[in-house]
């Protein structure tokens, strides 16, 4: 018989005497499977003692939630509202511009005419929508960080005042 055959059938044995020792036994004798938990109750004596929050301390904390959600919402409104005048004056740039380049088209007569008014329209339109596309990312970051401030700052202070204070 070769060595890793030998290992095998050793090991196999092994297997099955522990599967023949554990398959009569009703209950475990490991330490860590007490039912009495003395382990547990021994390490809560020796904890430090905590106090909790009182009730006024969690209203105070819920009442400045509230009022942190409800700047957060008046800066993401006033950040929707003030993309919504962009976009309103965008649009009302496009249609004077169209407008213009239109009446201007109609009266050419030449093909670089009308190649040198859809130049002019195009760059334009281009240019006005970089603008306002710009003043769109000021405005969103602005309100992004505006609206997630006042809920980051009762989140800190928040944690502060609950994280779990132990007796002196």
């Amino acid at each position: 018989m070769n060595k890793s055959h030998s290992h095998h059938a050793h090991h196999h044995g092994a297997n099955h005497n522990t599967q023949t020792e554990h398959s009569g036994a009703k209950h475990d004798t490991h330490p860590d499977s007490r039912s009495d938990n003395t382990a547990a109750q021994a390490a809560g004596k020796n904890a430090p003692k905590t106090f909790m929050p009182s009730a006024e301390e969690f209203t105070e904390a819920a009442k400045r939630g509230g009022d942190a959600i409800t700047r957060a919402f008046e800066s993401a409104t006033t950040g929707v509202n003030e993309i919504c005048q962009v976009l309103t004056q965008y649009s009302q740039s496009l249609m004077e511009l169209s407008a213009a380049a239109f009446q201007a088209a109609v009266k050419t007569q030449t093909f670089e005419e009308i190649a040198k008014v859809h130049h002019t329209y195009a760059k334009t339109s281009l240019e006005l929508l970089l603008e306002n596309g710009g003043r769109i990312s000021e405005i969103t970051v602005k309100a992004a960080n505006n609206t997630a401030q006042p809920l980051q700052d009762h989140a800190n202070d928040t944690m502060r005042k609950f994280t779990p204070r132990t007796a002196a």
